[in-house]
């Protein structure tokens, strides 16, 4: 299991309360076209009066983020709800249109 850099910050993150900008991946890190599309989608974990980017975890097949917080969060702009420690796994299949989701605890 490989985890995904962490996402630098920068000045306007805060400012429009979006989330931060996205690095690019370096060119020795081979990652599928669909993760860094999900990526590039800054997705975020919204909970009760709180917002906070998504570090996806990727283990060569699918990327995943746990919610860890004590409440639940909707995962944007996925509209994926997670209760506390629950796993949203994403992936997509060859000849789709869309991200698989799932949910496990």
């Amino acid at each position: 299991m490989r985890r995904l850099a962490s996402v630098p910050r920068t000045n306007r993150d805060n400012a429009d309360g979006g989330c931060p900008a996205v690095a690019p991946f370096r060119a020795s890190e081979q990652k599928p076209v669909w993760l860094a599309v999900l990526v590039a989608a800054q997705c975020a974990a919204q909970g009760p009066g709180s917002q906070q980017s998504i570090d996806w975890s990727f283990d060569g097949e699918q990327a995943y983020y746990t919610n860890a917080s004590s409440d639940p969060v909707v995962i944007v702009p996925m509209e994926a709800r997670l209760e506390p420690g629950q796993t949203l796994s994403v992936t997509w299949e060859r000849g789709e249109t869309a991200y698989s989701l799932r949910r496990a605890a």
